[in-house]
């Protein structure tokens, strides 16, 4: 029974987020539709994660 509710919980925490990812993917993919970054869910177990731009990257050495 327990096990039970857990794995209900479960669903109806990741359902929403399948439902999501799957959308923005339907939108980007099948409709050309570019998704802003801010809509975009990246990650499925961390919903909060932000995506990263890299505009310019400088390395310095001392070698």
């Amino acid at each position: 029974m327990i096990l039970q509710l857990l794995w209900q919980a479960q669903v109806r925490h990741y359902r929403p987020l399948v439902e999501r990812i799957i959308a923005q993917t339907e939108r980007r993919v099948l409709a050309g539709e570019p998704v802003p970054a801010g809509e975009k869910l990246v990650s499925l177990f961390e919903p909060h994660a932000d995506i990263i731009v890299a505009t310019s990257i400088t390395v310095t050495s001392s070698i």
